[in-house]
């Protein structure tokens, strides 16, 4: 992905170039196709350019069309065709070849703070316009583009590249103590506002950061809407939408030559290796390549690499099958060149950094089939929800499709409920002995843990663990 990054001055000083320099020059490996900066009194911006369509073949940023508004930006659009239709609706622009950044800035030139509600797909940005001395930042709905920010007294210095925020003599590297107690036990920070450390903070998923008048403020812009279920008299009907939404979903991310597709063997990755197959053959020439990971050296029973490769026969594509074997399994686990801003508990962190960079380099955009169980994973909660309102016609047609998909009858989660509703002693989280008292009691651990497990947030009870998170381990996130 692209960097980006900025800094204003709320006092209206001048912006420090040669910190702006410094974060150009970081930023170098995460965009090597070109960079750029603008400044203007106490604002400025940089930019360092990764090519992933071919629309971004004639991207420049930081990017202004008028001198008044300008952006930088990590965005990639998804239906772009509709919101090309939207700005072309009360004009005559020649639209369809300019980038995506380019898009954006339009739709912020139409539509201002309003223009959130026409955007899809992955992305960060801000937006400084001139004329109202505004700055205008935002992060896409699901949270897939990083944006970390820092107020130091009077500036405000912003990036999608956190080490980047460093590079400011006054941001200091004190840990967030709430963040890293909640990565040691749940592997992941609960607060998706804060980072590990204390003066760097992160925009969640689906919100915008506004500065104006030298008042920052956040605000929520969109949230997951909960849909009734759809009801088809044929089971083919199900198919039929759910293949033109798939082909639909992948259409938008095929913007480029080279496709690879990161491809276990399993349903989810085949299943998008075939539809990208089945879309590539209706265009002009392009290349699918596979890639596999295979541990057979390890686990003989393994056949991820055996069912891969015969996806790949099928589809005719290119397969790179990567054997993975006990002796370089962790290697280059502590080598500096996969360092990562902040903790994470992934072992082979290395060697799939490894992989994905000889990927990038052969394909300029990389697919997987990640979350697309727990996308699919039901709960019984679903029936007895239908039960208790009464229903009767939906419960008893989705209870015999439920027995026999799962071929066994469903009690409808009455053990879960009636454990809920008639316990005595309210559940009590059990804390690692390792954990210190006075941790646990600073970071306030067991009262939101309790409260993180309890969340109700809108999601659908059908399908709890496609909200909850990409491998459907994580409590539902309130967006």
């Amino acid at each position: 992905m692209s960097g980006i990054a900025g800094i204003v001055n709320l006092d209206g000083a001048p912006v420090d170039t040669t910190l702006l320099d410094k974060m150009t020059a970081y930023m170098a490996p995460r965009g090597p196709d070109g960079s750029g900066t603008w400044t203007s009194g106490p604002v400025g911006f940089t930019h360092t350019l990764s090519i992933n369509t071919s629309e971004s073949r004639h991207e420049t940023q930081p990017l202004s069309l008028d001198g008044r508004s300008w952006i930088t930006g990590d965005i990639r659009i998804d239906g772009r065709d509709e919101l090309l239709d939207k700005l072309n609706d009360q004009g005559n622009y020649n639209l369809g070849t300019v980038p995506d950044c380019e898009l954006v800035l339009r739709a912020w030139m139409r539509w201002g703070e309003e223009m959130m509600q026409h955007l899809l797909g992955d992305f960060c940005f801000a937006i400084r316009d001139e004329h109202r001395r505004m700055l205008f930042c935002a992060r896409d709905q699901f949270g897939v583009k990083p944006f970390y920010y820092a107020q130091i007294g009077n500036q405000f210095v912003f990036s999608n590249t956190l080490d980047c925020l460093h590079l400011h003599s006054r941001v200091s590297t004190t840990l967030n103590d709430q963040a890293i107690v909640d990565l040691l036990v749940f592997n992941f920070n609960s607060d998706l506002s804060s980072t590990s450390y204390r003066d760097i903070q992160q925009l969640p998923p689906a919100h915008s950061f506004i500065v104006h008048d030298g008042k920052p403020a956040v605000k929520r812009y969109w949230t997951l809407p909960v849909e009734p279920l759809l009801r088809y008299r044929r089971d083919g009907d199900y198919v039929e939408h759910f293949l033109e939404v798939f082909e639909k979903s992948v259409a938008d991310r095929l913007r480029c030559r080279d496709i690879g597709v990161y491809t276990s063997g399993g349903l989810d990755s085949t299943s998008v290796a075939s539809i990208t197959n089945k879309m590539l053959s209706r265009g002009p020439e392009h290349k699918l390549i596979l890639y596999t990971h295979d541990i057979r050296t390890l686990w003989p029973e393994d056949r991820e690499g055996i069912l891969a490769t015969q996806v790949a026969e099928q589809l005719k594509a290119r397969h790179e099958l990567q054997v993975l074997d006990k002796n370089d399994l962790f290697r280059s686990y502590q080598e500096n060149a996969w360092h990562i801003p902040e903790p994470l508990l992934e072992p082979l962190l290395g060697r799939f950094q490894e992989r994905f960079t000889a990927m990038h380099k052969q394909a300029g955009v990389i697919l997987t089939g990640l979350g697309g169980d727990s996308a699919f994973l039901e709960s019984p909660l679903y029936l007895y929800k239908q039960l208790t309102s009464k229903n009767w016609r939906n419960f008893f047609t989705d209870y015999l499709a439920y027995c026999r998909h799962f071929h066994r009858p469903s009690f409808l989660a009455l053990r879960t409920v009636i454990k809920q509703r008639f316990e005595k002693r309210p559940w009590q989280p059990v804390l690692p002995p390792w954990l210190k008292a006075d941790m646990v009691r600073q970071t306030n651990l067991a009262e939101r843990w309790q409260t993180w497990l309890g969340m109700d947030g809108p999601h659908a009870p059908e399908h709890p663990a496609g909200v909850a998170g990409s491998d459907g381990s994580h409590t539902p996130v309130r967006l």
